[in-house]
């Protein structure tokens, strides 16, 4: 309540960090300092997975509050890669607006067997599955028009390799990118993108993260 009546926490912030604040008194500052380091969205996230963690291990909540473990940070919803693991079938694709939600077997096989016969999209699945079939801007929780962006265009010289690629929504992609040049983004995906957004030219970004919508820098 003192960070929200002084200005340090937006009422969006606040909201969000109400679930897990009432539940100790302990790690209240802690999470106020978290929110204001990450994207409302990657909050968000810190804070529906604390409460299942609360729900889970009481006793390894009260030792970390459920706040993230310094250093382990990653893009928000990518996951765990293995070199060895296909990629999990999609829930949501660009191609199409359809949602699998708990899709029937017979639908990850057909996309299994259409995956296999084309190798483009395999690429770009990979991709998405990497990155939790959710637009990797900041802030942004798209789930649909997802579309492959290469951190160095192809135009540029930059490679399809998967560590060019992260996943855009298309108005990200093709307005924020490539039409107003608005958004921002370098780097080496999964962990090592920097985003920034509000490009003004010559004159700084207005705010500028880094993978796992962690808070780097504020101007203007």
């Amino acid at each position: 309540a003192r960070a929200f009546h002084s200005g340090r926490l937006s009422w969006v912030r606040a909201h969000a960090l109400v679930p897990v604040v009432l539940l100790s008194s302990t790690w209240q500052e802690a999470w106020v300092d978290r929110a204001d380091r990450v994207s409302v969205r990657r909050l968000e996230e810190d804070v529906e997975q604390a409460l299942v963690l609360h729900a889970e291990s009481p006793n390894r909540f009260a030792e970390t509050g459920g706040l993230p473990p310094e250093g382990a940070e990653r893009q928000t919803g990518a996951q765990p890669r293995d070199s060895e693991t296909a990629p999990t079938p999609p829930q949501r694709t660009e191609e199409t607006a359809w949602f699998f939600f708990g899709a029937p077997r017979e639908v990850a096989h057909a996309f299994h067997t259409w995956a296999a016969q084309d190798a483009t999209a395999a690429r770009a699945h990979a991709v998405y599955a990497r990155d939790g079939w959710r637009c990797t801007v900041p802030g942004c929780s798209s789930y649909r028009n997802l579309h492959r962006h290469h951190i160095q265009f192809r135009s540029r010289g930059g490679s399809d390799h998967d560590a060019n690629c992260t996943t855009v929504c298309a108005w990200h992609h093709q307005r924020g990118i490539h039409g107003t040049g608005v958004v921002g983004c370098q780097g080496t995906a999964p962990e090592g993108l920097r985003f920034e957004l509000g490009v003004r030219g010559s004159a700084p970004p207005l705010v500028t993260y880094r993978s796992g919508d962690l808070l780097e820098a504020t101007e203007g």
